[in-house]
């Protein structure tokens, strides 16, 4: 069995050299992500993408060699052994979100999450607060943004620093578009963690952005979490940010009954709630 291990730009980009190199198709092929990649924050950060390519082995049972048989004009296709197959009533159909296995030619790309584990004593863990909440108030300072009651906090449930800043509504943080506090939040969280040398979760929040989108998140967790216990089948759910997909792997990580991988690549990566094995 082929095997490879690429680095790449991006997961495509490498996925595609390694198919070049195999001499295979994308469907000939099984993709294990060991690292998705980053393009930084303005070439801060970034770091390649790394894939494992390996042949496919299909599984299939072997057709044992049996005579010609004849068959009347009114033969009808048979489901028992060495017959002709019949599709079976109740099939699980393609698309649905309980189903949990597409078809085997699209071969997803199917890999457990990769979290950094924050292993921060009880002694640790005020620095590195004090240390993302200064990281915040110059950054702010820098963009000549007006804020108020600047605080940050550890969650313990998370195993992250949550900084909160009141900003005025007509602020660049503020409003609907969140990408500018998406930027901020992971250059904070890549300066805090090479500060202290460890890897640092940090939630930067302002007019309870974060909260409310993981309150809407968290209530369609719930609903999948009870399909998945109902049906029995994998439930997939939306395209997330990483951010989005820490919280829901943290939240539902100590449960016994359902655990989360990750699947897709680039912004199409989502998560799968599946039955803990």
């Amino acid at each position: 069995m082929k095997e490879i291990q690429v680095e790449g730009k991006t997961v495509p980009i490498a996925v595609d050299k390694a198919l070049k190199e195999l001499a295979l198709r994308r469907d000939q092929v099984e993709v294990v992500v060991l690292n998705e990649g980053s393009g930084g924050f303005l070439g801060i950060g970034s770091r390649k993408a790394c894939v494992v390519i390996r042949e496919r082995k299909w599984t299939g049972e072997r057709k044992e060699r049996r005579p010609a048989q004849k068959f009347h004009r009114d033969a009808r296709p048979r489901n028992h052994k060495g017959g002709a197959h019949v599709p079976q009533q109740g099939t699980p159909q393609q698309g649905t979100p309980q189903q949990g296995t597409p078809h085997r030619a699209q071969s997803p790309i199917v890999v457990q999450e990769k979290r950094p584990a924050i292993g921060q004593t009880p002694a640790e863990i005020p620095p590195i607060v004090e240390s993302a909440k200064s990281v915040v108030s110059q950054i702010l300072n820098l963009f000549g943004a007006r804020f108020t009651e600047l605080k940050a906090e550890w969650d313990s449930r998370q195993s992250r620093v949550c900084v909160e800043f009141s900003s005025e509504p007509g602020s660049i943080f503020a409003g609907k578009d969140d990408r500018m506090l998406e930027a901020m939040q992971f250059l904070v969280t890549l300066i805090v963690s090479r500060k202290n040398k460890t890897p640092v979760a940090v939630q930067v929040d302002t007019q309870d952005h974060w909260k409310r989108m993981e309150g809407e998140i968290l209530e369609k967790v719930t609903r999948a979490v009870e399909t998945v216990k109902n049906t029995g089948h994998p439930y997939r759910l939306d395209p997330m940010s990483p951010a989005i997909r820490r919280f829901v792997h943290k939240t539902l990580e100590a449960r016994t009954d359902v655990e989360t991988v990750s699947e897709g690549e680039s912004k199409w990566r989502k998560i799968i709630i599946k039955p803990r094995t």
